[in-house]
C-alpha cells in the first residue's frame, strides 16, 4: 500500500477491513514533517473481493492523507 501523507507529529495509520475492530492488514509509520511524504507499507492477509476500509490514527495528533493506492 502507498499513501501520500503529511503529519506534524510522528503518527501511525492502521488499515482494517469491514469493521473498525477487525485485524490490522497494514500499518504505516508516518514521520513528522511539514512536507508531503509518500510512504509504502506491506499489506497482509488481504482476502479477495470488495471490502470497506477503516483507517485509524494511532500516535500523533494530526494527519492529512492526499491519496492511498494498492499495487
Amino acid at each position: 500500500m502507498k499513501a501520500r501523507a503529511l503529519s506534524l507529529s510522528d503518527a501511525t495509520l492502521e488499515v482494517r477491513l469491514n469493521t473498525p475492530d477487525s485485524p490490522v492488514i497494514c500499518e504505516m509509520k508516518i514521520p513528522s514533517d511539514k512536507e508531503w511524504t509518500t510512504i509504502s507499507a506491506p499489506v497482509s492477509n488481504l482476502p479477495k473481493g470488495v471490502h470497506n476500509l477503516y483507517l485509524t490514527l494511532t500516535g500523533g495528533t494530526y494527519l492529512e492523507i492526499d491519496w492511498i493506492s494498492f499495487e
